[in-house]
């Protein structure tokens, strides 16, 4: 090897890495704002007024992802060229703000029946979140991550000038705790990414007719997703436990760095995946997903230990609970994230089929473990319960994987 083929390749290495830094400084960001919010609001209300106000939250944390698989992953994983990247960046972009147009005037018009209260305030965020969520994965899917790390970064300086300005960093009211956090995401908003072409409503919804069978089944598969991944906390408050639900919830904001990495690897091994066109071999795949479990396990042992010895000033009396169920959520994600590299492998092959039956039986077998759990033994066994439930879907997963690659393989032939 030459020096200059050297140099090339060790610039290649470099930016790559930059771009892993960059896509998790994002995440790390992003999760502090959320864990300053959980920390203000579990303070100021205690545990179980804090239930309720947490289970609002995590609806709003489970329908962004949905609004984001709808059209953005059905781009990332079947655009072949930079045209069609191109044409549905446009496309996406005016669903998103038809949406989130709709979801404003539905979230004020009942917030303002509820006197805008926290609850409401929260829902009121879905619309502004959603284009975003938007923008952010625009900059990264362009690998340009160092764009999506300055919208996060502006949301949370916003938010903490807000607070510090007009009320507290320490000890805000609830409301205003969720105002500065509304207020940092709609200032955020400015850093869009400006697209090629005119914005049109015509070529927007043929392009979501063309791909209206993979933009289900990912939005399906998100919300099955997401869903589970927050049962434990509708778990609870079936169960009359509320001030549970709000000690998962701040467990799962403390663990905010173990979600940021694992979210920001995530979308970059995808798209490594979509580049092969299927063509990863089992070994590959295995070596990703243990690599990301492994990354996973060890950022989230370190956040649970810093859970275990700041919980209580962090989050007050709410912390006993967190700290409870904190380990369990930590490996839960960490067997996850295992999982998702096989789910976004079979997506990269185009097996979409075959990733919504997986998520499908992964909800039934997880949430049927959790709720067993619940009434059969007490609201303490539903975390431990989760992260069996997480075990068995990874190996549903890898069986899904194999049995599709044997498919590919050896494909069954017509009858002479």
């Amino acid at each position: 090897m030459n020096v200059r083929r050297l140099f090339v390749l060790l610039n290649h290495q470099s930016k790559k890495q930059a771009r892993y830094l960059w896509a998790i400084a994002d995440q790390v960001i992003n999760s502090a704002g959320n864990l300053i919010l959980t920390s203000q609001l579990s303070r100021a209300l205690g545990p179980v007024k804090f239930g309720p106000v947490a289970t609002a939250y995590i609806i709003l944390l489970i329908f962004v992802p949905v609004g984001r698989a709808v059209f953005s992953e059905v781009i990332n994983s079947k655009a072949s060229s930079e045209r069609e990247r191109v044409e549905g960046d446009r496309a996406v972009r005016v669903l998103t703000y038809l949406i989130a147009a709709i979801a404003m005037v539905c979230s004020v018009g009942v917030g303002a029946l509820r006197h805008f209260d926290v609850v409401s305030l929260i829902f009121i965020a879905f619309g502004i979140l959603l284009v975003q969520d938007r923008f952010r994965i625009e900059w990264i899917y362009r690998n340009q991550t160092s764009r999506a790390f300055l919208i996060d970064f502006v949301w949370l300086f916003v938010q903490l000038v807000s607070l510090a300005t007009f009320s507290s960093v320490v000890s805000p009211s609830p409301r205003a705790a969720v105002v500065a956090w509304l207020a940092g995401a709609v200032i955020s908003l400015a850093f869009f990414r400006r697209l090629r072409g005119r914005l049109s409503f015509r070529h927007s919804f043929a392009w979501a007719r063309e791909h209206v069978h993979a933009s289900l089944a990912t939005s399906a598969q998100s919300l099955i997703v997401n869903t589970t991944a927050f049962g434990p906390v509708f778990i609870f408050g079936a169960v009359g436990k509320p001030a549970w639900a709000a000690g998962y919830v701040a467990a799962s904001s403390a663990l905010g760095l173990q979600s940021s990495t694992l979210n920001a690897v995530r979308p970059l091994i995808f798209r490594s995946l979509a580049d092969q066109r299927g063509k990863a071999s089992i070994s590959d795949i295995s070596r990703r997903a243990g690599t990301l479990a492994l990354l996973g396990g060890v950022v989230g042992g370190a956040s649970y230990i810093g859970l275990v010895l700041f919980g209580p000033r962090i989050f007050g009396t709410t912390a006993h609970i967190s700290i409870i169920v904190g380990a369990w959520i930590a490996l839960t994600r960490s067997v996850g994230g295992a999982s998702s590299v096989f789910n976004g492998a079979l997506r990269s092959r185009g097996a979409w089929g075959t990733t919504f039956v997986g998520e499908a039986l992964t909800a039934v077998e997880m949430l049927g473990i959790m709720v067993l759990a619940a009434f059969a033994l007490s609201v303490r066994w539903v975390s431990p319960a989760q992260t069996l439930g997480a075990v068995v879907s990874l190996a549903i997963w890898i069986a899904l994987f194999r049995k599709d690659q044997r498919r590919t393989i050896d494909p069954v032939l017509p009858n002479a």
